[in-house]
């Protein structure tokens, strides 16, 4: 099923610019995801590559307030995680390549395929009245002070 982008550029800009951004004045991640649409627009490709979201991972849906889908990032990492386990038993570490394969994996597909899901949320979002978002990075350093907050509890106590 193909999802049709019904919104335009300036709608799109007014959705992703970060709080004082204007026209004349745009930074680098907006000219990024800019291009992406106009790229989208004329092409129809979907594929794109996106650093950000590369490296972030869930902390990317975050930013970008896309809560759902970062907290069930963080959901399917753990409900990958935990039945790996298993594989504890097996003198080869089948855990850990297991593991890397899967977060390696996802990290390619975010850093492939993210632009367009933004894309795709952006028009939703805009399309049912909500005409900015921008980002949000106060969330991403709670929750890396909560994550490093429980890895020191864990290896103290």
């Amino acid at each position: 099923m193909k999802k049709e982008i019904t919104i335009t550029r300036e709608q799109f800009f007014e959705f992703v610019k970060k709080d004082g951004e204007t026209a004349n004045q745009i930074s680098k991640s907006t000219q990024h995801y800019l291009a992406y649409f106009d790229n989208h627009m004329a092409t129809g490709k979907k594929i794109g590559w996106n650093w950000a979201a590369f490296c972030c991972g869930s902390f990317w849906f975050l930013y970008r307030k896309m809560y759902l889908y970062g907290f069930l990032v963080v959901l399917g990492g753990f409900a990958f995680k935990y039945p790996v386990n298993f594989l504890k038993t097996n003198p080869y570490n089948m855990h850990i390549i297991a593991f890397v394969l899967f977060v390696w994996g996802c990290r390619i597909a975010f850093g492939l395929y993210l632009n367009y899901i933004y894309l795709c949320y952006s028009n939703k979002k805009i399309t049912t009245g909500m005409l900015n978002s921008g980002t949000n990075s106060l969330i991403v350093w709670i929750i890396l002070t909560v994550e490093l907050a429980y890895e020191i509890w864990l290896r103290f106590y």
